[in-house]
C-alpha cells in the first residue's frame, strides 16, 4: 500500500484531532448560546435541552468528518506544481464533505427530532435544499480543516528541515574536525622521523668516531624526548611549560653534539607558561637555527627562544646570530617549517602569523603569533630545563 495513503510520521495527529474534536464543539455551544441571547432578547422561554438538542449535532458531525478531511488535506497537499490537482480533489471534497454532513444531520433530526413518522420519501427530498442552504458553511468548514492541516504541515517540515540542517551542519563540523585532527596527527607524525633521522645520523657519527661517552649521553637525552613526546601523544597543543621541556630534551640532545659551540637562552615572562601552544612547535625552529646558523659557523653561537604575551596573542620568537638564511630558505620550504606553517593553519586558521625575517644582529629571527588561550591542564611545569644551555 501507498505510503502516502497513511498518516505519515510527524506531528502528534491524534492530539491534533482531540484539539480539533473540541474546537468544534465549542462553536457548537457558543452557537447554543447565540440562540439562546436571541430567545432572550425577544422574550421567549430559553429551554436549554431543546437549543442543545437541536443545534449542538450539527457540530458533532463536523467533527466527525475532520478526520477524513484532514487525510486528503495531507494526500493531497497544496504545493507548487500540484495546485491544479489539489484544486480538483478538493472541490469534489467539498461537495462530499456538505453532502454527507447534510445526509447525517437531517438522518439525524428525522430520527430523533422530528415529531413525525421517518419518511423516506421526505427525507430525500429535503437533501438538495439542505444542501444548498450549508454549502457557503460546508465551504467554509472544509476550508478551515484543509487549511489548518496545511499550516500544521508546513510548520511540522519547517522544523523537520531546521533539525535536518542543524544536524548536517553539526556533522559537517565534525568531519572538518576529523579531517583537520587526522591532518594535525599526520603533520605531527612527521616531525619525529625526521628529528629521529638526524639524532641517529648524529649518535652513528659519534659512534665512529669512538666518543661511546658522547654517544651514551645522547641516547640517554633521546630517551627523555621520547617519553616526553609518548607522554603526550594525544595532545595537538600543550603548555608552553611541557613545551619548553621537550625543547630541553632536544637541545641536550645537541650540546654533546656541539658543546661550547652552541648557547641558548630563554627569555619567557611567567604569566605565558600556561598558554596552550603547539607541541613540538618550537623544536624545529631551534633545529633550523642549529642547521643553518650556529651548525655553519666554526666558533659556534647564540640561539634565543623568547615567549611573552601581548593582549591576546602570545609572540613565540627563536633567534639566531649565525650567518642568516639565504632567499630561498626564508621561503620555509624544509619539512620542519613546512610542517609548522600548515600547523598553524590547521589549529589556528585566519589567526595566526609566522614568519622569518633577519635578526637586527645577525643571523635569522623566527616569529609567531597565536591565540592566548589558557593549557587545559600543564603537562608539566618546566622544572627540569636549563635556562642557559
Amino acid at each position: 500500500m501507498d505510503s502516502q495513503l497513511t498518516m505519515k510520521p510527524g506531528p502528534r495527529w491524534w492530539l491534533l484531532l482531540l484539539i480539533a474534536f473540541g474546537f468544534w464543539q465549542i462553536l457548537g455551544f457558543l452557537d447554543v448560546a447565540w440562540f439562546v441571547l436571541i430567545s432572550a432578547a425577544k422574550g421567549d422561554a430559553v429551554v436549554w435541552g431543546k437549543l442543545i438538542q437541536a443545534n449542538l449535532p450539527f457540530w458533532v458531525f463536523v467533527a466527525l468528518f475532520t478526520t477524513p478531511v484532514i487525510w486528503l488535506a495531507r494526500r493531497f497537499p497544496w504545493e507548487d506544481g500540484k495546485r491544479r490537482r489539489a484544486i480538483l480533489v478538493h472541490a469534489a471534497g467539498i461537495v462530499v464533505f456538505t453532502v454527507l454532513h447534510t445526509v447525517t444531520f437531517q438522518l439525524w433530526y428525522f430520527l430523533f427530532q422530528n415529531p413525525k413518522p421517518f419518511d423516506a420519501k421526505t427525507f430525500v427530498e429535503t437533501i438538495p435544499k439542505m444542501v444548498a442552504s450549508i454549502m457557503d458553511r460546508g465551504i467554509m468548514f472544509y476550508l478551515i480543516i484543509a487549511g489548518g492541516t496545511w499550516l500544521v504541515e508546513t510548520y511540522a517540515r519547517d522544523r523537520e528541515r531546521e533539525r535536518e540542517t542543524a544536524v548536517l551542519v553539526l556533522e559537517r563540523a565534525q568531519l572538518r574536525a576529523s579531517l583537520s585532527e587526522a591532518r594535525l596527527e599526520a603533520l605531527r607524525m612527521q616531525l619525529q622521523p625526521h628529528f629521529l633521522f638526524n639524532t641517529l645520523h648524529a649518535i652513528s657519527t659519534l659512534v665512529l668516531k669512538g666518543d661511546a661517552r658522547a654517544a651514551d649521553q645522547m641516547l640517554a637525552q633521546l630517551s627523555r624526548f621520547l617519553r616526553l613526546t609518548l607522554e603526550s601523544a594525544q595532545m595537538q597543543t600543550v603548555s608552553l611549560a611541557l613545551e619548553l621541556e621537550f625543547l630541553d630534551a632536544y637541545l641536550r640532545i645537541q650540546k654533546v653534539r656541539f658543546g661550547d659551540r652552541l648557547t641558548v637562552q630563554t627569555q619567557v615572562e611567567e604569566d605565558v607558561l600556561v598558554a596552550a601552544v603547539p607541541s613540538l612547535i618550537l623544536q624545529p625552529l631551534v633545529e633550523n637555527s642549529i642547521q643553518h646558523g650556529i651548525g655553519q659557523s666554526p666558533d659556534g653561537g647564540t640561539i634565543i627562544v623568547r615567549a611573552r604575551r601581548r593582549g591576546d596573542a602570545v609572540v613565540l620568537e627563536v633567534e639566531d646570530d649565525g650567518p642568516g638564511l639565504q632567499e630561498a630558505q626564508m621561503s620555509g620550504k624544509g619539512i620542519g617549517l613546512r610542517n609548522i606553517r600548515e600547523r598553524l593553519v590547521q589549529l589556528y586558521p585566519g589567526g595566526h602569523s609566522f614568519s622569518l625575517s633577519a635578526a637586527l644582529r645577525g643571523g635569522t629571527l623566527a616569529t609567531m603569533y597565536i591565540p592566548f588561550r589558557r593549557a587545559e591542564s600543564g603537562g608539566g611545569n618546566g622544572s627540569d630545563s636549563d635556562p642557559d644551555c
